[in-house]
């Protein structure tokens, strides 16, 4: 309320929260006193009256608050993520709504948590899941650069070191992808740097375990929805990956393509889950994380 006003009195506050909050004046008092004492709102006293003003940008402060109220409530912004997806019992509505506001956060952006279809334990587990922040695990070294061949193109040989396991998974899925459709080429976006960390304008790729894959197009740069649908199946038959991002403003076309294909409801549901997360821009790539350690 402060930042819409700009300038107000605990008056003029108590007034405009009267309606929507049911705030008492002397509570309204009590709350200007101590985002005052935290520095957060400056006052100046004008006659009888003190007038506030705000002294931090707004999104900060709710920021703040957001991981205060977290770590308080649930232990951090992981735990109340967690709490959400597993326990507040949501409605179907109440989960698609968070999942898009959580959309344009899915490649990590300073989050604990973000929304997933997760191929973990089992092709079939699709859900919000909590992973940790991407940008607190570096690479701790032995990345190998990504090398191209007739099926595999790398779009940024500097950008294209990976773990082992995530190289070795990647010429796999170029030879999948080939034997189904001879002459068929998968090109690898940025995977992450030589010896890890902050690859911009990523928040994530530091640690060789993610890839971007373009999706495939045509000239005009529209999907073609059935080899999109060609590369989700490759990609599922891995049994490496953590973890594949896809904006949700693709899974209609990829969808209908699928079945037009012969493939079943059950097949799709868990690559492209009904409530699904869309991002403001649509993603032009699809997002794989790899597991950590051996093959399994």
């Amino acid at each position: 309320m402060i930042w819409r006003l700009e300038r107000a009195t605990s008056s003029q506050v108590a007034e405009a929260l009267a309606q929507p909050r049911g705030w008492a004046p002397s509570t309204v008092r009590t709350f200007l006193a101590r985002m005052k004492d935290k520095g957060m709102l400056d006052a100046d006293r004008v006659g009888k009256n003190w007038v506030y003003t705000a002294t931090s940008d707004p999104t900060e402060t709710r920021r703040s608050a957001w991981q205060s109220f977290a770590q308080t409530a649930f232990g951090s912004v992981g735990g109340a993520l967690r709490f959400l997806a597993r326990d507040a019992k949501l409605t179907r509505a109440q989960e698609t709504r968070l999942l898009k506001m959580l959309g344009g956060l899915l490649l990590g952006l300073g989050v604990a948590a973000t929304a997933y279809s997760v191929l973990a334990e089992s092709p079939s587990a699709t859900r919000l899941v909590a992973v940790p922040p991407l940008e607190a695990q570096p690479a701790s070294g032995g990345l190998v650069q990504l090398e191209a061949s007739d099926a595999l193109r790398v779009a940024r040989p500097e950008h294209a070191w990976a773990t082992p396991l995530a190289a070795q998974e990647l010429v796999a899925l170029a030879e999948r992808l080939r034997a189904g459709r001879p002459g068929a080429v998968l090109t690898v976006g940025d995977l992450s740097r030589r010896g890890g960390g902050r690859l911009m304008p990523h928040r994530t790729h530091r640690d060789g375990r993610e890839a971007d894959i373009p999706w495939p197009v045509d000239a005009q740069g529209d999907l073609l929805a059935p080899q999109a649908w060609e590369l989700l199946q490759a990609l599922s038959e891995s049994g490496n990956i953590e973890a594949i991002v896809i904006d949700g403003e693709l899974h209609e076309g990829i969808r209908e393509a699928a079945l037009a294909s012969g493939a079943t409801e059950q097949t799709l549901a868990p690559l492209l889950p009904e409530s699904s997360a869309q991002a403001t821009h649509p993603s032009r790539h699809v997002h794989v994380r790899f597991r950590s350690g051996g093959a399994s």
